[in-house]
């Protein structure tokens, strides 16, 4: 019986690792200052820190009295920059650690004229914040006709805040190879049970 669960918890260990990410479409539903910013953003399934890589898509607007809304989205020509461990994703949620200590950073929008870029900061070596920035900082960022930026709105959160909800819940790998385990433990267990009748 022991040899039969260790087997059961090695193929559940194997299953956690192998199982494959799914992509998770996060809502956008945030206000910065008097602005806010609205849309989707799409990683590839990964959980815990994200890198550039990890950001598959995204289609946002922009509004702001102090900037002209725009639908920006993953075109070529558009702007992502992650620096740092700030930015990070679990199956419900995409977060952005204002606190971290790496002077990291996340931005995303259209470094042309008339495009605009939402922008976070917790350090200065970031495209959002300069030498002269209370930090950390979250922004919205225009570009008027000849390229040159407009800062419309910006505010100072503090931890770590919540951009966007997953659309729909995904199980993370491991919950799932749990599952797996528990439902495999059972139909162990009752074989044994029916065997002994």
């Amino acid at each position: 019986m022991s040899r039969k669960l260790s087997a059961l918890a090695l193929a559940a260990s194997l299953l956690a690792g192998s199982v494959l990410a799914s992509p998770i479409t996060y809502s956008i539903n945030r206000s910065v200052g008097a602005g806010s910013v609205t849309g989707t953003i799409t990683t590839d399934g990964t959980f815990g820190s994200l890198a550039i890589a990890n950001i598959t898509a995204w289609s946002l607007l922009f509004s702001s009295a102090g900037l002209p809304g725009g639908n920006l989205t993953s075109v070529t020509g558009d702007f992502i920059n992650v620096l740092g461990s700030g930015l990070s994703a679990t199956s419900l949620a995409l977060d952005y650690d204002f606190g971290v200590a790496d002077d990291g950073g996340f931005a995303l929008g259209t470094l042309t004229a008339g495009g605009g870029v939402w922008c976070m900061a917790a350090g200065p070596s970031t495209p959002c914040a300069s030498s002269s920035e209370t930090l950390p900082i979250e922004g919205l960022w225009a570009f008027d006709s000849i390229g040159a930026p407009i800062n419309a709105e910006q505010t100072h959160p503090d931890g770590v805040q919540t951009l966007g909800t997953a659309l729909l819940a995904v199980p993370e790998p491991g919950s799932a190879a749990l599952v797996l385990a528990a439902l495999m433990g059972a139909g162990l267990a009752r074989r044994r049970f029916s065997s002994r009748r």
